[in-house]
Formats: structure tokens, sequence, C-alpha cells
């Protein structure tokens, strides 16, 4: 529900926006009518300077289709047409990986576009289809109150569904921004022949897309690609809103190295992210960063290192008790209808983690000052004997 949320305040926002049209001056009624143009470009332009081509040739897809509506020159077959080339653009472009635009696969789905374009400028002149025409017939035995065919509308739930379970399955980053755009594209074509109601709401799929171009860049500027934490980039920026008393801890996974060498880097790269996963969860407020490799970061604005030490000693505990599954790669994909009780396709490794941590005082004014105590206090931990708070 959290990733809808952009999809959702801006569907509303439009919602409100529409409602309060009338009472605005005709030039702002004017360029609504001529916004969903400018704001795919804009989105388009954006998705080139960003590598984004799966939402790129989304937003192409929404252009053309809004061009293909307009009711001066629109008709029945190039309707229902416009119905099936959205939603099927839409889950085309969303299933494929981003694979640029001069490449060979960038080249093929601009050709995939142009096909597409070309039967829509030939429906235009011909005015009629019989393939086309027959998407029209009644699919439901009640009146849909809908100028979409029932096929289209069918496809339309097909679809979202689809998004919303790769959304789910798979932790996709675009799936719930793009089911904002499906809903937003479903009304602006219920709406067609309102030319300013389905300019709201093209220009709102619009808007959902550009928003997701941006945070996607944040995530990439901000978050860690493998664990999801925060990155370094966030941490000094965090560090310099700090004020007041603030602990740091500085994190280590220990013998990290030797476990990379004997499991290997893939088995590695699981055991990073579920260290990551258990210290997200820190209590007292803390905010957990990947400081770069094995290490690993927490802030804990507003407290000092007697209030801070008990929540690093719970995170501590939880890595340490939290085993780490490796399966056998002679396990089978498809389990077989015979087990054998005495093979062992498993085995449960446990890693565990020192912490160093320190607090602002008199001697240690700035955040900087603070990280450094506390990487020296990581590495009293280390000499301790590891899987310990050091202060």
């Amino acid at each position: 529900m959290k990733k809808m949320l952009t999809s959702i305040i801006v569907l509303i926002a439009a919602f409100i926006y529409y409602n309060f049209l009338d009472s605005l001056p005709s030039a702002i009624i004017t360029i609504t009518q001529y916004a969903p143009y400018v704001i795919f470009s804009f989105g388009m332009i954006m998705a080139i300077q960003f590598n984004r081509s799966r939402i790129f040739f989304i937003l192409l897809t929404l252009f053309i289709a809004k061009i293909a509506i307009n009711p001066i020159w629109v008709n029945d077959s190039v309707f229902t047409y416009i119905c099936f080339f959205t939603s099927i653009n839409v889950l085309v472009f969303s299933i494929l990986k981003e694979r640029g635009y001069l490449t060979v696969w960038g080249l093929i789905r601009f050709f995939f576009i142009f096909i597409q374009a070309s039967f829509l400028i030939w429906l235009y002149f011909r005015g009629y289809s019989e393939t086309v025409t027959k998407l029209n017939a009644d699919l439901f035995p009640w009146n849909m109150l809908s100028p979409i065919p029932d096929y289209g509308i069918l496809l339309f739930l097909f679809v979202l569904a689809i998004l919303i379970l790769r959304g789910y399955l798979y932790k996709s980053f675009l799936e719930p921004f793009l089911v904002g755009v499906m809903v937003s594209s479903f009304i602006s074509l219920n709406f067609y022949n309102n030319n300013l109601l389905s300019s709201v709401f093209f220009s709102c799929g619009g808007i959902i897309l550009i928003t997701a171009i941006i945070k996607l860049t944040y995530n990439m500027s901000y978050l860690d690609e493998l664990t999801g934490l925060p990155a370094r980039r966030a941490l000094r920026e965090d560090m310099l809103k700090l004020s007041g008393n603030y602990v740091i801890a500085m994190l280590d996974i220990d013998f990290f190295k030797k476990f990379n060498d004997k499991h290997g880097h893939d088995i590695g790269d699981e055991v990073l992210k579920m260290v990551a996963a258990t210290i997200k969860e820190v209590n007292g407020r803390g905010k957990a960063y990947r400081y770069g490799g094995e290490e690993f970061t927490i802030l804990f604005p507003n407290k000092d290192l007697t209030e801070a030490i008990p929540f690093l000693e719970e995170v501590r505990e939880r890595v340490a008790k939290r085993g780490f599954i490796v399966r056998s790669k002679n396990r089978p994909r498809k389990k077989p209808e015979k087990i054998v009780k005495n093979k062992i396709t498993t085995k449960k490794l446990h890693v565990t983690i020192s912490i160093g941590g320190a607090e602002k005082t008199k001697e240690l004014r700035t955040p900087q000052e603070v990280l450094k105590m506390a990487d020296k206090a990581l590495y009293r931990a280390k000499k301790k004997g590891r899987n310990c708070v050091s202060k």
C-alpha cells in the first residue's frame, strides 16, 4: 500500500483539480487541454536523460493514445484499437528489461511502436477493420456503461492484476506506479468525449511516471542497491542535520572475508542482505545505513551512549541468533516423489557482528569526529574477541 501512495495522491489531486476547473480562468482550461503533450514530452526527455527506456516507451504509448482519441477525428475503430494498444503496451514494456534506445533491443521496441502507429493511421483513413470490429463484440450479459469494449475492460483488469501480482511477488519498484497509470488511462478512455476530463487524467498518468523517474533516480543516488539501506551519501547528508545529543555506531560483520572466500560472493551478498534487514529494524529511533563493504552505521538522534547501548546489544543478539540457510548445489529444482531423509541438502550458518559506538561530547563536537571515534570503538570490539559492543 505504501508504494501505491504516490499514485493514489496524484489521482485524488486530479479529481479535485477537475472539480474546481470550471471556476478557473479560461487560459488555465486551455493549458489543461494541451498539458498532456507537454507532460509526456518532458517525461520522455527525463527518461532518456536517466536511461529509463521502459518509462520512455510507456510515455510514448500514452502520447500516441492521447492524439488518437481526440474527439475531432477519432472513430469507433480507432478508439477500440487504442483501448487495446494502451493496455498491451503498458504490460509489455513493464515486463521487458532496460535495454537502452539505440541498441538492437531498443530499435526493436521503436519498430514495435512504429508498426502499431502505422496500423493506427491505416485504420483512421480506412475507418474500418473486421478484426477490430470483432473486438467490439459483447462479452458480458449486462451493459457495462462504458464506451470501452467488453474485451477491452477484461484486458484492462487482466493487466491490472498482473501489475499488482508482479509488484507483490517481485517487490518491483515500477509496477505500483504503473497501476496508477492504468487507472488514469482507463478513466481517460472512458470519458474520451470529454476532452477536458480526458486531458486531466492523461496528464495524471504522465505525472505519475515522471514521479517514478525522480524516485528511481533518488534511489540510485541515496540507497544501496544490494541491501536497500540508505547509502553513504544519505549518511553524510543526515549527519549534517544532527544537533544536540546523538550517537553514531559502526557495525562490522565478523570474519566476512573468510566467509566470502569459503562460501562464495553470492552467499556473501545474501548474508549482507540478511544483516541489513536485521539492523534496519533497530529500535530506539535509530536509522541504519550501509557504510560500505561489510560495514554498516546506525544514527541515534537525541540520545546518549548509555541510552543507545541496549538497542545496539539487541541488534547484535538478533544477528547472532538469526541463522542463514545455504541450500546444497545438488538440491533438485523439483520436489522428488521419494524424500531421502539422510541426505543433507541444506545447512544453517550463523554470522556475528561487532559494534562500536560513540556520542557527541565537548571533545567530539562534529559528527565526523564522533564517527571516527565510533570506528575506533569498533576496532576495540574486534580486539576484545568480536560479537560484542564497545564504546
